[in-house]
């Protein structure tokens, strides 16, 4: 049997994603704290504000609402639902339908990169939590299975509010699920009068309003090409305000067979680990659904056609770290990001 080692990145996210660069935000208004699992990750919460504590407990409850909505292994869930309508017109509630939307929409923004009908090609590869394990799909396999993952059949109908796709075809959020959340979450903080918020929904990160010294926060970018846990090595960091900032990468979840490493981001066009020259690439948005789903669809890209499809858009920056240890940063954060020590920043202009 061929040696096998697999890492589950959705347990060490704090270490592998991003982390918080805090300093100063202790004194003054009480900060609340609260921590807990979902999501299939670690999440952490902080707000400031003088209903924080309550706070805190309505994003927990939000957070488990929408993935009670959203989770692909929960039977009961809604999208479990439509994946088992199979072929016949299926009604679904307006946040149902709006997350479906804009996620085909940006599918479509990226020219197919980012595909949320690719769950039978992950449980192939065993990468769904519902897998039984990990394994190499043969490339035969893999184009029967992408028959079932074309988007282009997804048929959205927006005056009754139903979904139609093919038999055997089945949608998974996992790419844009914690991005849409944070956006909700976004709502909730704003609604209920938050001062300022730092937000941790695995590698989905949120930055309310400003310290209280009035500066942005600083998001420091894990180095993808440090071994997780090694050093809490960093490529950079980028000043934000009510942004999300979310980063893909190989690293974060991947098994390795024959000493070769298998990761969990899918190239629609060829069923298998997308392999482009990209050890991460980095989205900085107001919108987290737009952050999440970008991360994982310029990823597919590769560097080229990224920073083409940033060219004409101005919804997000960008942070791609290369296999050559280039580091390729959108010009609109000039004065937000700092590279590490050592790293020469190649600016990307329009």
């Amino acid at each position: 049997m061929k040696d096998r080692k697999t890492f589950h990145g959705r347990t060490v996210l704090m270490i592998l994603s991003l982390l918080f660069l805090m300093t100063g935000c202790s004194s003054g208004t009480t900060g609340y704290s609260h921590s807990f699992f979902a999501m299939d990750t670690y999440m952490k919460v902080e707000v400031w504000g003088e209903d924080g504590e309550e706070i805190c407990q309505a994003l927990e409850e939000e957070i488990e609402r929408v993935e009670q909505k959203i989770s692909v292994t929960d039977p009961d869930s809604d999208v479990s639902r439509l994946n088992a309508s199979q072929g016949e017109k299926c009604s679904v509630d307006d946040e149902l339908f709006y997350i479906l939307r804009e996620s085909l929409e940006i599918g479509q923004a990226t020219g197919g990169a980012l595909n949320i009908s690719l769950y039978p090609l992950s449980q192939a590869w065993g990468f769904s939590s519902s897998a039984s394990g990990y394994r190499v799909v043969p490339e035969d396999e893999r184009q029967e299975i992408l028959k079932l993952c074309d988007c282009s059949q997804i048929q959205l109908n927006s005056e009754d509010r139903t979904v139609v796709f093919p038999q055997g075809m089945a949608v998974d959020f996992g790419a844009v699920g914690k991005g849409y959340v944070t956006d909700t979450c976004a709502n909730i903080l704003r609604d209920n009068g938050a001062e300022r918020a730092l937000l941790q929904l695995g590698g989905n990160i949120y930055a309310m309003g400003t310290k209280e010294n009035g500066k942005e926060w600083r998001v420091a970018i894990q180095d993808p090409s440090a071994e997780a846990g090694q050093n809490g090595a960093v490529l950079g960091s980028v000043s934000v305000k009510d942004k999300a900032v979310v980063t893909s990468g190989p690293y974060q979840r991947y098994f390795e067979e024959g000493g070769i490493r298998y990761h969990h981001i899918l190239d629609p066009a060829t069923g298998a680990p997308a392999e482009n020259g990209l050890l991460s690439v980095t989205i900085i948005s107001e919108s987290g659904l737009l952050a999440d789903g970008l991360s994982t669809g310029l990823f597919v890209m590769g560097l080229e056609k990224g920073i083409e499809y940033w060219k004409n858009q101005n919804q997000a920056e960008v942070v791609w770290m290369t296999d050559q240890g280039e580091l390729w940063v959108t010009e609109g954060l000039k004065d937000a990001f700092q590279a590490a020590e050592g790293l020469q920043i190649n600016w990307v202009s329009r």
